[in-house]
This record gives structure tokens, sequence and C-alpha cells, in this order.
């Protein structure tokens, strides 16, 4: 009868939840990152087939439970209304997400315990970059770099990757400080570009054009702030 559905239901989770501790140790933890407002989607990396139990707890607390013939698909606390479960795949997806969905993620299946976990962790987008060029007399240090005003952003996007766009080349990934030698190659090219990517988001920098005036300089300095500087002075000395 009902009682005894929720009998069985209740030993089967105690069962999972002792478990759950005993295998901490030997456990991997998989990196998982969401945005504010944004969409968590967790995939068990090894599915049986047919499946025929799923759940899902989140820093030991039940998220989702289903068992077929047996037990309904249930959601629990604050995932009720915005989480959905694929009792196929065992995937489980959560929207509207907040800072209160950090911490680990755990599932079994069919009575087993997956060993991977997924440490889902909230973070920001990543801020718009910028293209400084501090030329040398035979190189060009190129840094990818928040635009002003954006510095603080970029702590909280972590982790974020740098990649590089020489003229027309393809996209290679560095770090945000590229050493990049003045050769043929770089001659012909006519603009710098960076991007800005992390797991939930990457964005471009406005190709910076490479002037004339770079090469030239032995000092570290944007040529746009020189080209600034320099119409500064000359009106300064139109003045005078």
């Amino acid at each position: 009868g009902a009682d005894l559905t929720v009998f069985k239901a209740g030993l089967w989770t105690a069962v999972f939840l002792f478990v759950l501790q005993l295998t901490h140790i030997s456990a991997k933890n998989i990196p998982t990152y969401f945005r504010p407002g944004g969409t968590l989607s967790l995939s068990p990396t090894a599915v049986p087939d047919p499946v025929r139990s799923v759940l899902w707890t989140h820093n030991g607390n039940l998220v989702a439970e289903w068992i077929k013939d047996e037990i309904e698909l249930q959601y629990y606390g604050v995932f009720r209304n915005r989480t959905e479960l694929n009792t196929t795949t065992g995937q489980l997806r959560i929207t509207q997400t907040t800072e209160a969905d950090n911490g680990e993620f755990s599932v079994e299946l069919n009575n087993v315990i997956q060993a991977d976990r997924y440490e889902a962790r909230m973070i920001q987008e990543v801020p718009d970059p910028y293209v400084w060029v501090r030329p040398n007399k035979d190189l060009y240090v190129l840094y990818c770099d928040p635009v002003p005003g954006q510095e603080a952003a970029l702590q909280a996007a972590e982790p974020v990757s740098y990649w590089w766009k020489i003229g027309t080349a393809d996209w290679a990934e560095f770090g945000n400080k590229l050493e990049v030698n003045d050769n043929e190659t770089t001659r012909r090219a006519e603009t710098f570009t960076c991007k800005m990517v992390n797991p939930v988001s990457e964005k471009t920098s406005q190709p910076q054009k490479k002037k004339s005036c770079c090469r030239q300089i032995n000092v570290t300095i944007n040529c746009q702030t020189l080209f600034i500087l320099l119409q500064q002075q000359k009106h300064l000395n139109s003045v005078h």
C-alpha cells in the first residue's frame, strides 16, 4: 500500500546517503560552471540501459528522485519549478540559477552511486577585452586586458582563457600577454585582436590597428595613447 511505498522510498534514500559518505574519498570532482540566472546542465558519464531509478543530491540534500513503477518523478526544496530530470539519460537541468546552487552534485543510477561528482560554481561573463600594444625595438608586446572600468569583473569571470588573432591568421590560444617578433609575417599584419573566453561566455576585442609609429619606439607606450599625447601637444603649441 501507500505506507509500504513511503517506507521503501525512505529506506532507499537512507541507504544511498550512507553509502555516499563511504565513497566520498574515491570520488572524482568535475568542475561545472553556470552564469547568474542561467542554466546548469549535469549529465552522468556512465548511463545504464535501461535506467530504472535516478537520484540527484546537492550538498547532501535531495534534488530530484525517480524509481520506475514505484516513485513518480519528484523535485525537492528550492529546485521545485525550475528543474527537469530526464529519466532516460539521467541528465539534470536547472534553470534560474543563483549563487545558492554552488556546491557538489551527485547522482545514483539504478542503485549505483556514480563515481563522478559535479562541483558547480557560478561565474560572471567575461568583460569586454581591449588590446594594448607596447612596442619594443624587435618585438611587439601585446596585452589583452578588460576595457577601463571593467577590471574588477575579470576576477569574477575566472577561469578565463585568452585567444589571439594576428592580422588574418587563425585564432591561437596564449596567455593575456603575447610577445610577437617583428618579422615579415607581423609586418604584413595590419591589426591585433584578442578574445576572452570562459565556460559561460566569450567576447572579442575591436581589432587594434598596428600604427607605423610602433616599430620606431623603444619605450613602453600604447600607440593610441601616443597619438593622443601628440595631438594634445600640437594643441598646446597652437595656443601659445
